[in-house]
């Protein structure tokens, strides 16, 4: 939501990309919506302490039609459904190293973290997902990744966790917007 504020008096400043793999070219998969309408938590405060309730809905002008590159995820509405050590799958073109943002679609697989690991950090872990912090290697989403997408496969289907919110550092311990917590809100909105 940090990202949005700027738009949220003109949406229809704002456009949304998808199918999206190359930053400078015009993919024929490409399809860009502007948007109609933002729609943001209604705790949401704005303040950067630990950036609670990070998630806004966005409206788009018309709807898109799907193709091999612009598809649906299943949304994740189970408290449950991910697991201390299920390793997702974070997507972006944000800093890597610091030699700042890409020109392709990144990914990397993280590790969800444990609430003992995610407390030492003093999170709301009703909230948020904690990952990162792999053994040996990198893997965390860093700057210009918020807003990015945190996905599961699970039962032969990829599910939407969460969302990129904020970190402690790159390739540290990453928080993300838990998206179980706020399914009931993202239905009640998308059906009325």
């Amino acid at each position: 939501m940090k990202c949005l504020n700027q738009y949220r008096t003109n949406p229809e400043n704002l456009s949304a990309e998808f199918g999206m793999h190359d930053r400078y070219s015009t993919e024929r998969s490409r399809v860009t919506r502007t948007i109609k309408q933002i729609v943001v938590y209604p705790s949401y405060n704005g303040k950067s302490s630990r950036w609670v309730h990070d998630i806004a809905l966005l409206q788009l002008s018309y709807s898109l039609i799907f193709n091999p590159f612009v598809r649906s995820i299943c949304l994740s509405s189970m408290p449950n459904f991910v697991q201390i050590g299920d390793r997702a799958l974070v997507t972006g073109w944000g800093d890597t190293h610091g030699t700042g943002n890409f020109r392709y679609l990144r990914e990397v697989e993280v590790p969800i973290q444990s609430n003992d690991q995610c407390k030492l950090k003093d999170l709301n872990l009703v909230t948020t997902i904690c990952a990162g912090l792999c053994q040996n290697s990198t893997c965390d989403a860093c700057q210009g990744d918020s807003g990015g997408p945190m996905v599961l496969l699970r039962y032969g289907r990829w599910h939407l966790i969460g969302i990129i919110s904020w970190g402690f550092s790159c390739a540290g311990l990453g928080v993300y917007t838990k998206i179980s917590y706020y399914a009931d809100w993202i239905t009640k909105i998308i059906y009325s």
